[in-house]
């Protein structure tokens, strides 16, 4: 009876085909006949999307690929890796092998492997000419990385978490699980007599995400849920969409690109515009002058925010790889000499 009662729980946990069709919605409409590449660990999440997305390829005369990357940090990587690959042979979805070879790091090595990882996986589907990549970040996920941004004094684009769907160069990572509990994909493996692996690094004290995993239970008794916290991300997310399109409103109304890869902006757009407006600019200005993936710390940029708006005259500054210079009434940023590429033109 016991063992009866828990089968119907898993079941009523577990994601029906029609629920997860409505998860893909939002990313749609795809190709007449598209190829969907799944980032596929062998773990619990990315074993449970891989099944959930294969289920629902089957309907939509739809193709589904794994792709593992073994980064061959611990020794039993290889046995996994292996145990991954039949996996996929079972339920029959074809499957390929992606080797990092990692360089000697005393530290950082979580998030180089994370870097190559998707690297590796958006140069693979490029070649094969498949524009999405599946990954299995759930609600936990979420929860998780809000926390850890918070505690690193983050700003607004760290608290709306992490993106339901990202563009990149070559590919679009699409998480349709972002808003599903761990518990429900766990279920849904269960309910279909599927196994998975267990990383030994998810109960690894000395990572970060780990400590804070441990403490989501304790949280969400004081109504820190994983729920709520990404709840509040989403709504973030909307500030963010507004504070987006006031900057774009200024940008075009205030500045200019040249094609020699410069900006010129008026010094007004910065004196005139709230606060966390004109540090945007001023953080989308560098960003795409200097190359660089990110903006410089908060407190470099505050400072530099208060010499444009409230001073008249100063010197030449650099900052993010650019130099920032004031002529008459306009602002010239453009890239510093040391960051700019030598070409020999034929």
């Amino acid at each position: 009876h016991l063992l009866l009662t828990l089968m119907g729980k898993l079941k009523h946990l577990s994601i029906s085909r029609a629920e997860f069709s409505e998860l893909m919605k939002p990313y749609g409409p795809f190709e007449r006949y598209p190829t969907l590449a799944v980032a596929y660990s062998g773990g619990g999440d990315s074993t449970a999307l891989l099944f959930l997305a294969y289920r629902w390829a089957r309907q939509r005369s739809a193709k589904v690929v794994a792709l593992t990357v073994d980064h061959g940090l611990r020794p039993e990587s290889k046995q996994e890796v292996y145990i991954a690959q039949k996996r996929c042979q079972t339920l029959g979805i074809e499957s390929h092998l992606l080797r990092w070879r990692a360089p000697k790091l005393n530290s950082g090595i979580q998030n180089a492997a994370r870097d190559a990882r998707y690297s590796l996986l958006s140069q693979w589907c490029k070649k094969q000419n498949i524009l999405h990549l599946l990954v299995a970040h759930n609600l936990e996920d979420q929860a998780e990385t809000i926390l850890h941004r918070l505690g690193r004094r983050t700003g607004l684009d760290g608290l709306v978490g992490i993106p339901a769907i990202r563009e990149m160069k070559n590919i679009r990572l699409v998480r349709p699980c972002i808003n599903v509990p761990r518990q429900r994909l766990r279920a849904t493996l269960t309910a279909n007599n599927i196994k998975w692996l267990e990383d030994p690094s998810n109960y690894d004290p000395s990572y970060a995400r780990v400590r804070l995993r441990r403490l989501l239970p304790i949280l969400t008794k004081e109504q820190i849920s994983p729920t709520m916290l990404s709840g509040t991300a989403r709504r973030l997310s909307s500030v963010r969409r507004s504070l987006e399109r006031s900057v774009s409103k200024v940008l075009a109304e205030n500045a200019m690109m040249f094609p020699e890869g410069y900006c010129r902006i008026s010094q007004k757009a910065f004196s005139n515009s709230e606060t966390e407006v004109a540090r945007r600019i001023l953080e989308t200005l560098l960003c795409s002058i200097g190359g660089s993936l990110y903006p410089p710390k908060g407190i470099k940029v505050d400072k530099l925010l208060q010499t444009l708006k409230y001073e008249k005259i100063f010197k030449p500054k650099t900052l993010g790889g650019c130099k920032i210079v004031l002529k008459e009434q306009y602002i010239l940023i453009f890239r510093e000499a040391k960051r700019c590429q030598n070409t020999i033109i034929r």
